[in-house]
């Protein structure tokens, strides 16, 4: 793939640079057929054929006529990623337009609302907004600065997923609760991903079976804050 060269070998397991390779000694090809697929100068791919029954299989003629459909080829392969990225965008802002959607038509659902019907609109609301997002644990926090933890207000999980503790203190996740204090949201698609300081937080990550989560603070209305944390667990 570096030089772009074809590599045509009329014995593979007993010519060219390749006979100690593991896949050859394995298998003992005959002959071996190696292009690279080029579309406008560019590398597109590479187009490997073997055959292990005839030696010299790969005559000038028949190479010929593969470097002909190479490049017919190449230009599918390039069409097909085209393709392929287009469909990925098409269907981001699907997805992007109907979680809008659903959040305008569930945010209606606190138009004069009774005061004690109002918990229940808001489990709804994160039922919702977990299913669509397929988290297994949406889940709503107050900070609370007084006693130095963080209460469990609102939360939906998957039937077999574990709860989360009803409070956590500042002390078990001191690095997540710096971020969240300053106002920054916090995305973590591996515990892993914290820093070395932060070995507390990724031991308790690791005892809620956490594998991804996105933390996402509320700037309070009044002199609570609170933050909204997703999960995807094992």
């Amino acid at each position: 793939s570096r030089t772009r060269d074809n590599v045509i070998l009329e014995n593979a397991a007993h010519e060219g640079n390749f006979t100690r390779d593991a896949y050859v000694i394995k298998n003992r090809p005959q002959s071996v057929l190696c292009a690279p697929l080029l579309n406008q100068g560019r590398l597109a791919g590479i187009l490997y054929l073997e055959n292990n029954v005839t030696s010299g299989a790969f005559t000038p003629e028949r190479v010929g006529i593969l470097k002909l459909i190479s490049s017919q080829i190449a230009i599918s392969l390039e069409n097909s990623v085209l393709y392929d990225d287009l469909e990925q965008r098409h269907h981001q802002l699907a997805e992007r337009l109907q979680f809008e959607e659903m959040l305008s038509a569930l945010s209606g659902r606190f138009v004069n609302l009774a005061p004690d019907r109002v918990d229940t609109e808001i489990k709804t609301v994160l039922e919702s907004v977990g299913e669509l997002l397929r988290v297994d644990r949406i889940s709503v926090f107050k900070i609370s600065d007084e006693d130095q933890k963080l209460h469990l207000v609102h939360s939906h999980r998957g039937a077999e997923i574990a709860a989360l503790p009803p409070e956590i203190q500042f002390e078990q996740i001191p690095w997540i609760t710096r971020k969240l204090v300053n106002g920054e949201s916090l995305t973590l698609s591996d515990p892993e991903e914290v820093p070395e300081e932060a070995e507390l937080d990724r031991n308790f990550l690791r005892v809620q079976g956490t594998v991804s989560l996105a933390l996402i603070p509320e700037k309070p209305r009044r002199q609570h804050r609170r933050v909204e944390e997703t999960e995807r667990d094992l």
